[in-house]
């Protein structure tokens, strides 16, 4: 039986290799994704993506504000009624339920929670969504978005 010799070299470059594709992988994960959410009417939402379940969870907690024409997508696949509630927010929001295209319902002027509060509002989807859409308070209403408006999301690569 012969035995097949692997030039020194080789094994080494195969280890730079996975590791370098891991370290893509990681990356892609860990960097947030984007969408382009847009009402008509030139009412247009530039939104970071939660895709994972640990970023789904977080949400905006933490964060101090939100400019008045951004906000934080959440794809909901497969769809299904979705809870949100407000833990660690600082800022009040709007939430957007959103399905096929088309406002189905929404939480107006949800409020952050006051210091040392622990039983929170939950704001719950009328039926299953895919996406949920948060904005800050008073875009809603700004921006005259109604239950039936069309939405059109445009996710970055």
């Amino acid at each position: 039986m012969k035995s097949v010799k692997v030039p020194f070299i080789a094994l080494p470059l195969v280890v730079a290799l996975v590791v370098v594709l891991s370290a893509i992988v990681m990356l892609r994960l860990s960097s947030p994704q984007y969408a382009v959410v847009s009402f008509g009417r030139g009412v247009t939402v530039y939104t970071e993506v939660a895709e994972t379940p640990s970023q789904q969870q977080k949400g905006l907690g933490g964060r101090d504000s939100l400019a008045a024409r951004e906000g934080m997508l959440f794809p909901i696949n497969p769809p299904a009624v979705q809870t949100f509630w407000m833990k660690e927010m600082r800022f009040p929001l709007d939430i957007l339920w959103l399905s096929n295209g088309t406002v189905i319902g929404f939480q107006q002027n949800a409020p952050a929670p006051t210091a040392g509060q622990t039983d929170l509002p939950q704001y719950r989807s009328p039926a299953p969504v895919d996406d949920v859409l948060e904005v800050k308070a008073g875009f809603i209403s700004a921006n005259g978005i109604k239950i039936g408006s069309p939405v059109t999301i445009d996710r970055q690569p």
